[in-house]
């Protein structure tokens, strides 16, 4: 049986949905970090009977910012099309905690990956447990202030369980821990006050579940993300 791409995220087919048009601005966002993510899902795939012999085969299914960007556009009813106009790409955003799609500029949000639906959500923490912490601090105006976790525990959690489509029902993230970092630098001036911040983390997950409804599936996922900003990031400093 062969796997169709990214079939975890299947909802309902498109005709019977309803699009928006236009790539709507849900939210907006004052600190975010650009998100990437890689994964590879491994489940049964049925099997082959050649003259009374039964050989079961396993698939796997791989996805990344592209293909989730569409199936977000589709659980939100929103035009991919639109959305990819808008420049549409994953960002992770520091004010909500959560994973968001965003347009071109950065700052205007079209999907809120966590709570932007009721039947189907993706989730990272990237400090699920705190590692040990590397520190340099210049403790002066002008000053900065650059900390590494090298070793912290991160989580990915990703669901779909939508009403009418229980084929495809998905759920990862009971035990969906591994190892991540974290480095950030905060720079402030000659009178104290906060200029500029950057960040880059790290994960990498691995976490057994369900895929279309089938429960000995597991899930490996990378992730990362990059960003700067000014002043500080409330949410790290």
């Amino acid at each position: 049986m062969k796997l169709t791409k990214l079939a975890l995220l299947a909802v309902v087919a498109a005709s019977t949905v309803a699009y928006s048009a236009k790539a709507a601005v849900v939210g907006t966002t004052t600190n975010y970090s650009k998100l990437n993510i890689s994964g590879v899902i491994t489940t049964n795939a049925g099997y082959t009977l050649g003259n009374g012999v039964y050989k079961y085969k396993t698939g796997t299914v791989k996805f990344s910012n592209k293909d989730l960007i569409a199936r977000f556009a589709e659980w939100s009813t929103n035009d991919l099309t639109a959305w990819k106009t808008a420049g549409a790409q994953l960002e992770f955003d520091w004010n909500s905690y959560q994973p968001i799609v965003a347009d071109k500029t950065g700052t205007n949000i079209l999907f809120y990956c966590d709570t932007g639906v009721s039947f189907a959500f993706m989730y990272i923490d990237w400090f699920y447990y705190y590692g040990p912490s590397l520190e340099v601090y210049v403790n002066k105006d002008p000053g900065s202030d650059v900390y590494n976790y090298p070793n912290n525990i991160a989580y990915f959690e990703f669901n779909y369980n939508k009403s009418g489509d229980a084929a495809h029902y998905v759920s990862f993230g009971s035990n969906g821990t591994g190892t991540g970092s974290e480095k950030y630098t905060q720079l402030w001036d000659k009178n104290g006050n906060y200029t500029t911040w950057t960040d880059s983390e790290t994960a990498s997950t691995v976490d057994s579940g369900y895929y279309n409804d089938e429960s000995e599936s597991s899930l490996s996922v990378k992730f990362s993300a990059t960003g700067h900003g000014a002043g500080y990031n409330p949410y790290i400093y």
